[in-house]
């Protein structure tokens, strides 16, 4: 259920949080502040093996293909990357977040504090992982290569974080006024790495935030979770109230691509038009299906 809920209402909370501050400088100190503490445990899971599995082994192997097999299975953690990065985008919130810290000075020292400690906490841990993945990229890149190495040379370098240094260390010294000189270091640090990078940088993060508890470890992947989900009308204006819940609904799947499901002609209808249409296309890729499915979509 925790891990459903994650999957579902944080990327929400994140798009609305980000907009407020895009839009107004400032958001709920108290729901952005529970929202920074989401981050380092979605972090934690990114590399925490699932409760129950066993951790992947790369076996030995003989020829050129051995290192990239590898770096797709360490790389393998149940889409929670995805969830964390993409889903929620933190790069760009935690940015926006740091850019509101002049606002945050003015707030009262109990809600303050929380606020830069959590933002401070989720910067670290998501900055770990941003460097992390960097990392398992590059040899990736290089085995897919060959002997050559020509495609390692020409492969796009992740950019890199836009956060500024400035107010890495802006934060410390609120959290030093706050009596938090452990997290205050850590964002010292953080800033530090931006401005000069350095080896070793990811085991460094990754300290500023403690490690997943027995619970979090426990928490099934996203798209595990996503798999639990009953299936629901993929309209989001659905207004369907038949039976005791969306659960009860019978879903008709998209003609097109089948990855989604409707519970009526006039949600299927709606849905197409604003916007399903494009996202079909590129999941399905078949002409064929597709065109038979504009066809019946149009015709009514």
């Amino acid at each position: 259920m925790l891990s459903c809920a994650a999957c579902e209402w944080l990327p929400e909370l994140s798009q609305s949080l980000s907009h407020s501050l895009v839009t107004s400088g400032m958001a709920s100190p108290s729901l952005l502040s529970a929202l920074l503490a989401w981050l380092p445990l979605l972090a934690g899971r990114c590399v925490v093996q699932p409760y129950g599995t066993a951790a992947v082994s790369s076996p030995p192997h003989d020829g050129a293909g051995g290192g990239a097999s590898g770096s797709c299975e360490a790389t393998d953690d149940g889409a929670w990357r995805a969830l964390l990065m993409e889903e929620v985008g933190a790069v760009p919130l935690l940015d926006a977040s740091l850019r509101m810290l002049p606002r945050v000075a003015e707030l009262d020292l109990e809600s303050r504090a929380p606020v830069l400690r959590n933002l401070v906490a989720a910067c670290c841990a998501v900055a770990a992982v941003f460097v992390e993945a960097a990392g398992v990229q590059a040899p990736a890149a290089a085995a897919a290569a060959g002997p050559s190495g020509t495609a390692a040379a020409a492969a796009p370098v992740a950019p890199p974080l836009p956060w500024r240094s400035g107010l890495l260390l802006e934060a410390a010294a609120g959290l030093r006024s706050c009596g938090d000189q452990d997290m205050a270091a850590h964002a010292e640090g953080l800033a530090a790495y931006l401005e000069l990078g350095g080896d070793g940088a990811c085991e460094a993060l990754r300290q500023a935030a403690p490690p997943p508890g027995p619970l979090v470890s426990a928490l099934p992947p996203p798209t595990e979770a996503r798999r639990l989900l009953p299936g629901r009308c993929a309209n989001p204006r659905c207004a369907n109230l038949e039976g005791d819940s969306e659960a009860e609904l019978t879903l008709k799947a998209c003609a097109g691509c089948g990855a989604v499901g409707y519970c009526c002609r006039p949600c299927q209808t709606a849905h197409w038009r604003e916007g399903h249409k494009g996202e079909c296309a590129r999941g399905r890729g078949n002409g064929g299906a597709l065109s038979e499915m504009a066809a019946t979509v149009g015709g009514l």
